[in-house]
């Protein structure tokens, strides 16, 4: 396994060992913002066993641009800007009472009041490339976002599947760490991810 950095925001890259057990303590950023004073973003540990199953009140509604929550209340409507979804695939609550929608096919999160109130967004789409090897996109640069857990801080952790990264953004939706995983030497996909009883996330890698 080995691990690089780039300068501003950091850019780490997973790599080498078995596709089975891929592991990572997640440095902390040099420097990040969070919603509790002097918190850090949480460790993360790779494998290809299935994630830990973090029940949620939200169900993302692909097809009808949506989420619905408890009491079958609905969050957004279709659209390529502002408040809208186009075709959201998750959705999680913050410790703050946000709601946390993954925008698959604006390439950002949404956030959300849990009244439905559209707060705002983070992440930016990444270039629509071809050539989805690390690298290619930088920190807080999305092309197919699947997966995003939130900690009690406010650092949102998004897995971007296809170029096969995990960002990570603070409270205000800075992008403050990237991490590239890979195995042998080749891009691999994190699809899911949940919360490990000592406070680490979890991310599931594809098996090759």
């Amino acid at each position: 396994m080995s691990a690089s950095r780039s300068k501003g925001p950091n850019r780490r890259q997973v790599g080498g060992g078995s596709a089975a057990a891929i592991a990572l303590a997640a440095a902390a950023p040099a420097v990040a913002t969070a919603a509790v004073p002097g918190a850090r973003p949480r460790a993360i540990v790779f494998g290809t066993e299935p994630a830990p199953t973090d029940p949620t009140p939200w169900d993302a509604r692909s097809v009808e641009h949506r989420v619905v929550g408890p009491g079958r209340r609905s969050i957004g409507c279709f659209g390529l800007d502002g408040a809208g979804l186009n075709g959201p695939c998750a959705a999680v609550p913050g410790a703050d009472g946000t709601v946390h929608v993954i925008d698959r096919g604006n390439a950002r999160i949404q956030v959300f009041s849990d009244g439905g109130s559209h707060l705002r967004s983070y992440g930016t789409p990444g270039k629509a490339a071809s050539d989805r090897s690390p690298g290619q996109y930088g920190p807080g640069e999305l092309f197919a976002p699947r997966a995003i857990a939130v900690d009690e801080a406010g650092f949102a952790y998004v897995l971007d599947a296809a170029p096969g990264y995990v960002h990570v953004f603070d409270a205000e939706g800075n992008a403050v760490d990237q991490v590239v995983v890979q195995v042998r030497d080749t891009p691999a996909a994190p699809i899911a991810a949940g919360w490990l009883e000592d406070g680490r996330l979890y991310v599931q890698v594809r098996k090759e």
